[in-house]
C-alpha cells in the first residue's frame, strides 16, 4: 500500500539528518582541536616558528602520507609544540619521528609527549627513549650530552632524530602501503563529512545555545 513509500521517505529523512548531525559534530571537533593549536601557538609565542596554517598543511600531508587522521596529526602537532626547544627546522621530522614511533612503541599522544621531552632536554630524554626501546651507543651520548652542554640543542636533537629514523624510520607509511586503502577512504571520507559540517556549524551553535538558555531559565524559574 502507501505506508511502504512513505516508510521509505521517512527512513531515508532520518538517514540523512543523523549524517548532517555527525558531520556537523566532527566539524566541530575539527574547530575545537584548531582552536586548542591556535592558543598554544599563542602561549608558546611561536616558538617552534610556524604558522597555523604551515602546521594544517603539514598535518594535511603527513595525514595523506601516513594513512593517519589529520585531527590526530593535528593534536600531536599541539604537543610538540609545547616544548619549545624544538625550531621549525625539526618540528616536521619530530612529527614523523613520532608517528614512526607510535606505529612500535605506543600510541602518538605518548610517542609525541615522550619525543617532545627527549628534544627538549636530549641528555635527559635519551635515557627515556632507551628505556622504551631506543636505544644509543655511548659515543652518541657523549655527543648528546657535549652540544647540549656547548648550546648547540639542534645538533644534539639531529642525533636523536637520525636514530630514531634508523630503528622506525618509514614503518608508518609502509603499514598504510600495506593496506587495503580502507584507512585512506576512511580518512577522506570523515574528512568530506568534516567540510559538509563546517557549513552547518553556525545554525547548529545558534540553536544549541538558545536551548542551552531555555534549559537554564526553565531550571532557574
Amino acid at each position: 500500500g502507501t505506508i511502504a513509500p512513505w516508510a521509505a521517505v521517512g527512513a531515508a529523512v532520518a538517514s540523512a539528518t543523523k549524517y548532517l548531525l555527525d558531520a556537523s559534530k566532527v566539524a566541530a571537533e575539527s574547530n575545537e582541536i584548531q582552536a586548542k593549536q591556535e592558543a598554544i601557538l599563542k602561549a608558546t609565542g611561536f616558538a617552534a616558528g610556524l604558522t597555523a596554517g604551515e602546521l594544517g598543511r603539514m598535518a594535511d600531508e603527513t595525514s595523506k602520507l601516513n594513512a593517519v587522521d589529520d585531527e590526530l596529526i593535528a593534536d600531536a602537532q599541539s604537543m610538540l609544540l609545547t616544548f619549545r626547544n624544538i625550531g621549525e627546522k625539526e618540528f616536521p621530522r619530530a612529527l614523523q619521528a613520532a608517528i614512526d614511533l607510535s606505529t612500535t612503541f605506543g600510541g602518538l599522544e605518548q610517542s609525541s609527549m615522550q619525543l617532545g621531552k627527549a628534544l627538549q632536554d636530549p641528555a635527559k630524554g635519551m635515557t627515556a627513549l632507551a628505556r622504551s626501546g631506543v636505544t644509543f651507543s655511548e659515543q652518541q651520548q657523549e655527543q648528546i650530552k657535549y652540544f647540549q652542554d656547548t648550546n648547540q640543542l639542534a645538533k644534539a636533537q639531529a642525533i636523536i632524530l637520525a636514530e630514531i629514523e634508523n630503528q622506525v624510520g618509514g614503518t608508518a607509511a609502509a603499514i598504510a602501503d600495506a593496506g587495503d586503502g580502507s584507512k585512506q577512504l576512511n580518512i577522506a571520507l570523515e574528512n568530506l563529512s568534516e567540510e559538509i559540517g563546517t557549513g552547518l556549524l553556525p545554525a547548529t551553535r545558534t540553536w544549541n545555545l538558545a536551548l542551552a538558555e531555555l534549559i537554564d531559565d526553565t531550571a532557574h524559574y
